[in-house]
């Protein structure tokens, strides 16, 4: 997560990430970045298709949200839960998370702070 109102802490994402590689089976990790204070766009230092441009390349679903006025949070939240859960069944051939229920599995890459998160949604029925 960073800051969009603070371009330094964008700037942190590539070694956190890089971090996260160094200690650990990256293939196994779900990941998902954050543009947080979205609801503050006059102070903004990090434009949204920079985050998005950078999670792109990477393959790695982007979300800008807003703590304060909760914008985009559930939806984040749901993001990183369903990737976790599709990187299980598809590494792990772990169909035990999808029984019993529909998942909603996220594969955007953008979400924009006014109006939800904007992206393609994929229905498992098991």
């Amino acid at each position: 997560m960073y800051d969009i109102t603070n371009r330094e802490t964008f700037g942190h994402v590539e070694s956190w990430l890089h971090e996260i590689g160094r200690y650990t089976n990256t293939e196994s990790v779900s990941k998902l970045v954050i543009g947080n204070k979205c609801d503050i766009e006059n102070k903004r230092q990090v434009p949204t298709s920079d985050g998005q441009d950078f999670c792109f390349k990477l393959s790695i679903p982007f979300c800008e949200t807003s703590a304060r006025t909760n914008s985009n949070v559930e939806e984040a939240f749901s993001m990183i839960v369903s990737e976790i859960l599709q990187r299980r069944y598809v590494l792990l051939g772990d169909f035990s998370s999808f029984l019993s229920f529909k998942m909603w599995a996220p594969l955007c890459l953008t979400a924009q702070c006014e109006g939800g998160c904007h992206d393609a949604r994929l229905i498992f029925d098991v």
